[in-house]
């Protein structure tokens, strides 16, 4: 049976946790079910009276072509060892489409944790959509030295203007993941727990850039780094360097043309009539009809005629392009267009980015 957990549901969701994700500290896990966890965000299946397998629907927004919508993020999706290959985990999936649309949600992303999972999760419409690039990084610091800046520490008095420098930036960005001031607030904790930190570069007493760096006992990996020029990106991670020293540094950012990309997140569409319309909107010189099908929600089935802004339902049997879920989810962002055939060429290439998302 699925229903959403109950309270006294939460130790056995935590040893779930536990038992699936070993690589997890506790301290992490306690951080995450004291800050992130909440029962209304969960779906769980239970046979005789236990609790053998969840999954979490955290709440973030997208930016999508001028629009920043509702979506989720599936998180602890897992079940325990003595119940697996008995199709629990994917009518969980299923359910939390069906919760996910009835809350407003238009999209819904992932993170596999196992490169098998990349087709398990196919099978339910995902895609791959979202990447990034890891670069190392390296600097003289005797070349990098500025008067007119100053890098300090984010804590409890400058988080809410970090944040503010933050979304303003993601806010921004097409197809990029936004954080609400709650999820800042938890990735500043998730990292200060591992010996990681959040930089701020000040000039003239504002935020002109902001650093987040994951510290492991090797290397410190900069997970995101915005900054109002290249001199100011060069101060923050002179700034992590001086902190970290003796450690290799690698910069985490998003994919451009000339980068080499790493998959990374998927993302699957939950309303394809908002999605089309929205696409629609801001490409308004489309004139197609794309036929529709997904296999787990009926309602994404149809034909839709995109003309002048709008999309429209369309009965009749003519079409430009047939396309299943998955490959609908990859053509609205873009990903890797020019990797298809180039009937599809119509579609402009983008890069969307997903990062920080406590993974």
């Amino acid at each position: 049976m699925i229903t959403f957990a109950k309270e006294d549901q939460k130790q056995n969701i935590i040893h779930i946790w536990q038992t699936s994700f070993p690589e997890d500290s506790q301290r992490f896990i306690d951080m995450y079910f004291s800050e992130k966890y909440r029962k209304e965000d969960t779906l769980v299946y239970t046979m005789e009276n236990e609790v053998v397998s969840c999954l979490q629907m955290l709440p973030y927004g997208v930016t999508f072509y001028d629009n920043l919508c509702k979506m989720s993020y599936i998180s602890g999706a897992a079940t325990l060892p003595g119940y697996k290959n008995r199709g629990i985990m994917g009518q969980l999936l299923s359910q939390s489409f069906l919760e996910m649309r009835n809350r407003g949600d238009i999209f819904t992303t992932l993170i596999p944790q196992e490169p098998w999972l990349i087709q398990f999760y196919q099978k339910y419409g995902y895609t791959i959509c979202f990447e990034y690039s890891l670069t190392p990084v390296s600097l003289d610091l005797d070349k990098v030295s500025s008067d007119s800046f100053s890098v300090l520490e984010s804590d409890h008095t400058n988080i809410k203007p970090a944040y503010y420098f933050y979304n303003q930036y993601c806010k921004e960005q097409n197809l990029s993941i936004a954080k609400s001031f709650d999820d800042f607030k938890i990735i500043w904790k998730e990292l200060n727990l591992f010996s990681g930190t959040i930089l701020l570069c000040y000039e003239s007493e504002k935020i002109c850039g902001i650093c987040f760096c994951s510290s492991s006992e090797e290397e410190v990996i900069i997970k995101d780094l915005i900054a109002d020029s290249e001199i100011i990106k060069k101060q923050l991670i002179r700034f992590a360097m001086k902190k970290y020293p003796g450690k290799n540094l690698y910069l985490y950012e998003p994919v451009s043309d000339n980068k080499k990309a790493i998959p990374y997140g998927m993302g699957r569409i939950l309303n394809v009539e908002k999605a089309l319309q929205l696409y629609a909107s801001f490409y308004a010189s489309l004139d197609i009809t794309i036929k529709v099908n997904d296999d787990r929600i009926s309602e994404n089935n149809g034909a839709f005629y995109l003309y002048k802004g709008n999309c429209i339902r369309k009965q009749n049997e003519y079409f430009d392009f047939e396309v299943d879920i998955n490959l609908l989810t990859r053509l609205l962002f873009g990903y890797r267009i020019d990797d298809l055939s180039s009937d599809y060429h119509i579609f402009p290439q983008h890069h969307p980015y997903m990062s920080l998302m406590l993974d």
